[in-house]
C-alpha cells in the first residue's frame, strides 16, 4: 500500500469562476478540493485534512474570519 504524500489544499470561494480557476491552477501539483460555502468547507476540512486553505473573506453563510 502506498501513501500519497502530495500536499492537500482546500479552496473556499462562493464565486464558481474564481474557485474553479484556483482549483485548476493548483491541481497540477497538489491534491485540491473545493467548497462554495462555510458549512461545506468545515465538513471538507475535517475529512480532507488540508495543509493549506485558500479562503474567501465573504461567504454566503459566514465570513472567512469566523470560519478560521
Amino acid at each position: 500500500m502506498t501513501v500519497d504524500t502530495t500536499p492537500k489544499i482546500l479552496v473556499v470561494d462562493d464565486d464558481p469562476s474564481i474557485r474553479n480557476l484556483i482549483h485548476r491552477l493548483l491541481t497540477h501539483k497538489y491534491q485540491v478540493d473545493s467548497a462554495a460555502d462555510g458549512e461545506t468547507a468545515l465538513a471538507l476540512f475535517e475529512k480532507f485534512k488540508p495543509l493549506l486553505v485558500v479562503l474567501d473573506w465573504n461567504l454566503p453563510d459566514t465570513t472567512g474570519d469566523l470560519l478560521c
